[in-house]
């Protein structure tokens, strides 16, 4: 999964302020980048029921209301499979 957040403008130290790790069960990676227009995060989780329970929980509902007013729009999110290429310990994020 991605997730890409638009900072308005004059927020985004802000908004990279706030911690964004996962610490839920099934959360395999949780890791911020950064890109001229966005920030966004790359997860990966060992099942999409837990990341269903993510996607409706409490961690990221409390993460929606710290990053309020500091975004330009709502989150756009990427839900996809990985599809392993190349070398075996480059091809893939999670070995899941």
């Amino acid at each position: 999964m991605a997730e890409g957040r638009a900072p308005r403008r004059g927020r985004r130290d802000p908004a990279r302020g706030h911690p964004f790790g996962a610490r839920e069960d099934g959360c395999e990676l949780y890791a911020l980048h950064e890109a001229d227009d966005r920030l966004v995060v790359v997860e990966s989780w060992t099942s999409e029921d837990l990341l269903a329970a993510h996607k409706d929980g409490a961690a990221l509902a409390d993460l929606d209301a710290r990053l309020d007013g500091l975004m330009a729009r709502p989150a756009d999110i990427v839900i996809s499979e990985s599809i392993p290429a190349g070398e075996a310990t480059k091809g893939a994020l999670a070995s899941g």
